[in-house]
């Protein structure tokens, strides 16, 4: 999964993943495109539900943004962003 594998019918239940307990926030979202989507631990659309955050329309003066809170300070050795 880490090397963007899709394994249907199976989320991502690791451990070690700090994401996954991260408090998410954004600075908007569009409907259906909730902040938290992005730790629950599908990468594709499913059933209709689209699993990934996407901002309100962007107005040039407001930038967008998300942002994960980790429960407690942590070496954080891999990061990832995917924008499609």
């Amino acid at each position: 999964m880490r090397d963007d594998c899709y394994l249907p019918e199976r989320k991502n239940t690791d451990e070690a993943d700090l994401a996954r307990t991260a408090k998410i926030t954004a600075s908007s979202a569009a409907e259906g495109f909730a902040p938290e989507a992005v730790v629950n631990g599908i990468f594709r659309a499913v059933d209709g539900a689209e699993n990934a955050w996407r901002s309100a329309p962007i107005a040039v003066e407001t930038p967008e943004w998300l942002s994960l809170l980790l429960e407690k300070p942590s070496e954080v050795r891999v990061f990832e962003v995917r924008i499609y």
